[in-house]
């Protein structure tokens, strides 16, 4: 059992680091490329704290997890959605609503490059 509890430190810091990585790589490869929307293509951005972020989640390198993800299965899916859909993962975990606020000390509204 003494093995066990040494390793779940661990665990929780390799998860999170992956975490990061995929957030950034999707980061990178999806709002970074984003032009103006038109009237055929619209824009969600999901922010909010752990819940949106996704932790807790399975991870994978083709998705970030969290409520974003659930919401890109259902557009992608749902026959009657003609227009293009570009949802947005701005979750960070550990906030409160208190630092979405623009008067708070912490920014966390610029701190994925996307400001709200």
């Amino acid at each position: 059992m003494g093995l066990l509890d040494a390793l779940l430190p661990l665990r929780l810091f390799v998860t999170l680091a992956w975490w990061h990585i995929c957030h950034f790589i999707a980061h990178a490869l999806n709002v970074k490329g984003l032009k103006p929307s038109s009237q055929f293509f619209h824009k969600v951005v999901v922010i909010g704290d752990d819940f949106a972020a996704g932790i807790g989640d399975c991870i994978t390198m083709t998705g970030a997890g969290g409520v974003v993800e659930y919401l890109k299965s259902i557009v992608a899916y749902d026959d009657k959605v003609r227009h293009n859909w570009a949802i947005i993962n701005a979750g960070v975990p550990g906030s409160t609503t208190a630092d979405w606020l623009m008067s708070s000390p912490k920014q966390v509204n610029t701190s994925s490059g996307i400001r709200v």
